[in-house]
């Protein structure tokens, strides 16, 4: 498999990519520890029932999250060394209409 433009077309330093498995589009969704935490404490019981989602185990993972993704260090830099930009939304809820467009949410 080729990956990448043709050789004239690339770039120094660019990292190399396959465009066919590129992302049409790509959406990173904020939010702030304290809605995130609002939104765990306020799922239904039955919705909670068996899994992670407590408010110790939510506390772990977004500190643990947090320290991974610093300014320097996020995905998002990766797809900015590619021109490719993503399109920032706040804490809003957001529904996803089926499209063949490819979408990648961060």
């Amino acid at each position: 498999m080729h990956l990448g433009d043709d050789d004239a077309d690339e770039e120094e330093g660019k990292p190399h990519y396959d465009k066919s498995i590129m992302p049409d589009l790509i959406v990173c969704l904020e939010a702030n520890d304290s809605f995130l935490r609002d939104r765990i404490m306020n799922l239904p019981e039955n919705v909670v029932a068996g899994t992670h989602n407590t408010e110790e185990g939510f506390t772990r993972r977004i500190a643990e999250y947090r320290a991974i993704n610093t300014d320097d260090e996020t995905v998002l830099n990766y797809f900015d060394e590619l021109e490719f930009h993503p399109e920032k939304i706040g804490q809003l809820n957001l529904t996803l209409i089926q499209t063949d467009t490819k979408i990648l949410i961060i």
